[in-house]
């Protein structure tokens, strides 16, 4: 990855070299879910976890669901709240060209 420093601005900025997972700790847990903004993410091989924990809670790694203007949403049940402290974007690509990634909306866990 490139660009991890920018999470830290409140405009993520990041580039995605290979294979790989981003890990976010919010710092503490939310009743939330998590989505995020990305203008150019092969969302086929992308998919997101979170847990209240520093490990991926069994059963919460999804593929993302796409809306429009780039935005894609991990949606573990239908009421989307989930107890959120951490999430991973996890990159798996068979083959791989760079990817911008943008990282949470409006600069937090939503």
């Amino acid at each position: 990855f490139q660009g991890l420093g920018s999470l830290k601005t409140g405009k993520a900025q990041i580039t995605v070299l290979s294979a790989g997972s981003l890990r976010l700790d919010f710092g503490q847990e939310h009743a939330a879910w998590f989505e995020f903004t990305s203008p150019d993410m092969p969302v086929n091989q992308v998919t997101a976890s979170i847990s209240e924990y520093n490990q991926p809670w069994p059963g919460k790694t999804r593929a993302l669901k796409a809306f429009r203007g780039g935005k894609y949403r991990l949606e573990t049940n239908s009421q989307l709240y989930e107890g959120v402290r951490f999430a991973w974007i996890n990159f798996d690509p068979t083959s791989f060209d760079p990817t911008c990634v943008a990282v949470g909306t409006e600069g937090d866990v939503i």
